[in-house]
């Protein structure tokens, strides 16, 4: 969701700038939370619901070439809660 320091190692790591990108971290704060509003707080927010997250695997090695299948599940996870969530704040769930 957030990209906090992901823009500054993104351009010194592989030379990418970000254009374009919508932070959905900064994008969701308000009244209801001020800092960056992470996954889990989003989605107890705005669906009512508790996201689960293993620490061993976040915390697991990601820069093998080849990612184990909880990591490969992580990763398809965080991505469609990323759209839901996205969905949902186009449609102004967020402002609950």
């Amino acid at each position: 969701m957030g990209l906090g320091n992901d823009r500054s190692v993104l351009r010194s790591r592989l030379g990418i700038d970000l254009a374009n990108v919508l932070d959905l971290g900064e994008a969701m704060r308000g009244d209801w939370h001020r800092g960056t509003v992470g996954a889990k707080v989003a989605v107890a927010r705005l669906f009512g619901q508790r996201l689960l997250k293993s620490k061993k695997t976040r915390t697991s090695n990601w820069a093998n070439p080849k990612l184990n299948e909880r990591q490969l599940l992580y990763a398809a996870n965080d991505a469609q809660v990323a759209l839901k969530l996205y969905h949902a704040w186009k449609t102004g769930a967020h402002r609950l």
